[in-house]
């Protein structure tokens, strides 16, 4: 839904709408984000991915309000997601840390900022590639399951064209000449 239509915002309403109250029983029933995509999926197939997409961004960023959903419960369903401001937020407190632990002597708060800077950067860059090795697994081990079901595929092809006899084809009746007669003397 990148070039969305006035249409396609439209259905999209009408679908959010849904999304929401199914998303709220899901969790309610103690169900994760991923059994409700699984769900939408199941039920609707996948031409209704990009809403789906979209509406789980909605909800991540805080655009779709769901019923009992805290920030936390958030960042576990959906994964965190860390803003400009949530990230120097982050070095704030970290640099503050910094300076209580050596009871505000010595050190400048230069020298602490730069040091949380690089404490939380290093922390986020090692959240985000955990997200993406995970992605990257996922897709060699879908890659590999796909490889392995078009082997079986055709093996079971080749076995049933081996197996089952063609159909005969139906042969052309030639109609017997009789022999002319013998002329006789």
């Amino acid at each position: 839904m990148s070039k969305e239509t006035k249409s396609d915002k439209a259905k999209y309403q009408v679908v959010e709408t849904y999304l929401k109250s199914a998303f709220e029983h899901l969790l309610a029933a103690g169900r994760s984000a991923r059994e409700f995509n699984e769900f939408a999926l199941e039920k609707f197939g996948e031409p209704f991915r990009p809403y789906l997409r979209k509406f789980l961004a909605d909800v991540g960023e805080g655009r779709v309000k769901v019923k009992g959903m805290t920030k936390a419960a958030k960042a576990s369903l959906l994964g965190a997601h860390v803003t400009p401001q949530d990230r120097i937020e982050l070095i704030r407190i970290a640099a503050y840390v910094r300076a209580e632990r050596r009871g505000f002597f010595g050190g400048s708060p230069e020298q602490d900022w730069l040091e949380a800077e690089r404490e939380i950067d290093a922390q986020l860059s090692q959240d985000v590639g955990l997200v993406g090795k995970g992605h990257k697994a996922l897709s060699s081990a879908t890659a590999l399951i796909e490889k392995e079901l078009d082997s079986i595929k055709d093996s079971i092809t080749t076995w049933l064209e081996g197996t089952i006899p063609a159909k005969p084809v139906a042969k052309k009746k030639t109609a017997k000449k009789k022999p002319a007669a013998m002329a006789t003397d």
